[in-house]
């Protein structure tokens, strides 16, 4: 074999090597797909659910909850989805952080992950991990 050969092999094992390693990443730690939402965004989906506008999900969660992992790479299909399409807002809200905890007790959350969304003046709150109903709320109609 040539040097040539030699370089593409080494490369593409390179390849599959960093690609397993980002695969294993998002598999042990897959609260990092969910991505927090910035407060005024926060803020604005209040306002609009109020005006009854836009359809909006408001995903309470916490980075260590293993829960959230469990339906974090739900969260991130249909955050896709929606992104594109437009038609459905998802706000995630992490917890923990200080300037957050005023939603939580507006809101009404006791436990994460917490989902509630809000549809032409329709609300529907689900808390739990149920994959078919998660993905029933993160679903634009």
């Amino acid at each position: 074999m040539t040097n040539k050969h030699w370089l593409l092999k080494g490369l593409s094992v390179s390849l599959v090597l960093v690609m397993v390693g980002i695969v294993s990443w998002f598999y042990w730690q897959p609260e990092r797909l969910i991505r927090p939402s910035q407060t005024p965004t926060v803020t604005q989906v209040v306002r609009q659910r109020l005006a009854k506008k836009t359809p909006a999900v408001l995903l309470f969660y916490q980075p260590g909850c293993r829960d959230c992992r469990q339906i974090a790479p739900q969260v991130l299909r249909s955050e896709l989805k929606n992104y594109f399409s437009g038609t459905l807002q998802i706000v995630n809200i992490n917890t923990q952080k200080a300037e957050n905890r005023r939603y939580l007790t507006q809101f009404k959350v006791t436990q994460t992950p917490t989902l509630i969304r809000y549809d032409h003046g329709q609300v529907t709150r689900y808390q739990g991990t149920n994959l078919t109903k998660i993905k029933h709320l993160l679903t634009a109609n």
